[in-house]
């Protein structure tokens, strides 16, 4: 059995741009992701950035040991969880890091560690599926906030590829959709907006704009817990089954297209601030 303190949080990019950590595995410098911060997995949204090869595990920064977790780990405020045997760290800024995943552990309780101290090494210890290794999450304490910690992170080389927007779809209040580049002439109506997922990638934010104007930017940088459910804010509080109703469709948007000449701009970003854009011009009936 596995145990864990669980955490929910949301956060703005301005408050961590002054926070870095160190990459957390000694490995080459193209360490695969299995997951990003912000994508779904299961029924929810993923609240960590998910390695795909096992490796030597350091700590991202300094601080002290809070708490080590294993498999023989027993207590009344730990209750099952799938990041299986992990150690946890708090940071002089009150910043949580989590390391799940872990095959051996080889640091104890209440110590202190710096940056790139060995903490371990990562395996299959949690519940998931399929390829894939250490689970880290960093969470902000003083603020209650789970953050994305590609966002700290000082390198996240994986990351820097260009993502590609498109292809869109727009679903009317009715359930029709429709997939832009293929369609010219419209109704006039509300339209819910999604573009095509790419399993390997996943954006840093979304941005959709209708004639110039913004209508929607969805930001991954941070996730919070709202009524039981894991969100991602932009205009709304998203949860998984908003942000991904199909398990090819990532939401990026709600717009009200009217009479006339509509242009339709969506724009991907990476973490590193490379981005995409796909324009469509619709004419509005």
């Amino acid at each position: 059995m596995k145990y864990l303190v669980c955490f929910f949080t949301i956060v703005s990019w301005c408050f961590f741009t002054a926070t870095a950590f160190d990459w957390p595995q000694q490995t080459n410098d193209k360490s695969p992701l299995f997951a990003s911060f912000g994508q779904q997995i299961g029924n929810t949204i993923n609240t960590a950035l998910i390695f795909s090869e096992p490796a030597e595990i350091n700590a991202i920064g300094d601080g002290q040991v809070l708490a080590v977790v294993n498999e023989t780990s027993r207590g009344s405020n730990w209750f099952p969880s799938a990041l299986g045997n992990m150690v946890l760290v708090i940071h002089p800024d009150k910043m949580l890091s989590v390391y799940g995943n872990l095959d051996t552990i080889s640091i104890n309780n209440s110590i202190s560690v710096s940056t790139n101290t060995q903490l371990g090494n990562s395996g299959t210890s949690g519940w998931q599926s399929g390829k894939n290794s250490l689970i880290l999450q960093v969470i902000d304490l003083e603020q209650n906030r789970i953050i994305n910690p590609a966002i700290l992170l000082s390198r996240i080389e994986q990351q820097q590829k260009r993502i590609v927007p498109g292809p869109i779809y727009l679903i009317n209040k009715e359930g029709q959709e429709y997939e832009l580049g293929t369609v010219k002439t419209i109704a006039a109506d509300t339209y819910k907006v999604y573009r095509q997922i790419e399993n390997d990638t996943m954006p840093y934010s979304t941005t959709l704009t209708v004639n110039g104007a913004i209508a929607e930017s969805i930001t991954y940088d941070s996730a919070s817990a709202d009524r039981g459910s894991i969100t991602i804010s932009g205009k709304d509080f998203y949860t998984a089954h908003k942000l991904y109703p199909l398990i090819d469709r990532q939401f990026i948007g709600e717009i009200a297209l009217t009479r006339g000449r509509n242009v339709l701009s969506a724009t991907t970003s990476n973490i590193a601030g490379i981005e995409a854009t796909i324009t469509y011009t619709l004419q509005v009936w």
